[in-house]
Parts: C-alpha cells; sequence; structure tokens
C-alpha cells in the first residue's frame, strides 16, 4: 500500500522506480554498445472504414473523426487542413481499398461529403 498523505510505502516504491530506470539505462547502454538500434515508430490510432445499408462509406476512428469535429468546415482554409490531416492518417487510401469510387458518398462523423480521387 501507498499513501502520499502519510507516506507509508514510498520508500519501496521509490526504490523499485530506480531499479527500473537503472535496467533501462543498463539495456540502453548494451544496445549502443553492441551498435544497434532501436526504431519507435508511432502505431496509428487506426481508422475503419464500413458501409452503411445506403451504401454510403462510414469512416470510423477517433484521429478521423476529430479532425472534422474540430474545424469549422465552412471556413476554406480550415477546410483545407482537415483535408490534408485526414490524407496523412491514409484516409483516402483506405477509402480507395474499400472500394470507394468518386462520387460515392462518405461520412466522417458528422461530416458527410462525396468521395474524391486526389
Amino acid at each position: 500500500m501507498v499513501s502520499a498523505v502519510t507516506g507509508e510505502g514510498l520508500r519501496p516504491l521509490l526504490g523499485r522506480m530506480a531499479d527500473v530506470v537503472d535496467q533501462a539505462r543498463a539495456e540502453e547502454a548494451r544496445v549502443q554498445a553492441e551498435g544497434t538500434f532501436t526504431v519507435h515508430r508511432l502505431v496509428p490510432s487506426g481508422i475503419l472504414i464500413t458501409r452503411d445499408d445506403d451504401g454510403t462509406y462510414v469512416v470510423h476512428g477517433k484521429e478521423a473523426e476529430r479532425a472534422v469535429a474540430l474545424n469549422d468546415l465552412n471556413n476554406p482554409d480550415a477546410l483545407r487542413y482537415a483535408q490534408a490531416r485526414l490524407k496523412r492518417m491514409g484516409v483516402d487510401k483506405e477509402l480507395a481499398r474499400a472500394g470507394a469510387r468518386p462520387g460515392d458518398p462518405v461520412r466522417i462523423g458528422m461530416l458527410e461529403l462525396d468521395y474524391e480521387e486526389d
């Protein structure tokens, strides 16, 4: 048990945290000494494309939905920004993989639009 109020259990916790940091540093030093390196890449939060019964392609994914929800898409600059952000996420490629053709309806969050190729 750990209590910030009484301090109970803090010393063992801090000691364990120090051990873990020491182990990580030792592993990093070992890897560097071997001349190897580790590549860290962000893992995309994920995009899922489904189709409604009416044929609309629906883009699911927190980042994609957020890109359209947080922008005033009536503003041309904001619309271009949202489109660029969606493209960087790979939404256009995922729609193409799902079979979307120019003119097909697409919904991302509350936004409905027609699919267009680049």
